[in-house]
């Protein structure tokens, strides 16, 4: 899994790239092409920070019902298990 934050742009060829940048302020990592939709992509770029808020989430919520779903989801998006 590559770390985020992630960002995306539109291409040349009308697709919108999801894109991991450097601190050097260059690209790294592709991370993956959009052809579908902006909504599409800006969800896709924001996966790593929706992981880390539902993993902060799930440790601080009491409910029983909704930690189970939360758990679920993270062990979805990391092909884990809760």
């Amino acid at each position: 899994h590559t770390p985020g934050p992630w960002s995306t742009y539109l291409n040349t060829m009308d697709s919108i790239v999801v894109r991991k940048m450097g601190v050097s302020g260059y690209e790294i990592a592709h991370i993956a092409i959009v052809r579908t939709g902006i909504q599409d992509a800006r969800l896709i770029a924001a996966a790593p920070e929706l992981l880390e808020a539902l993993k902060t989430a799930h440790a601080h919520i009491a409910d029983d019902v909704l930690r189970a779903s939360i758990g679920n989801l993270i062990a979805k998006a990391t092909g884990g298990q809760q």
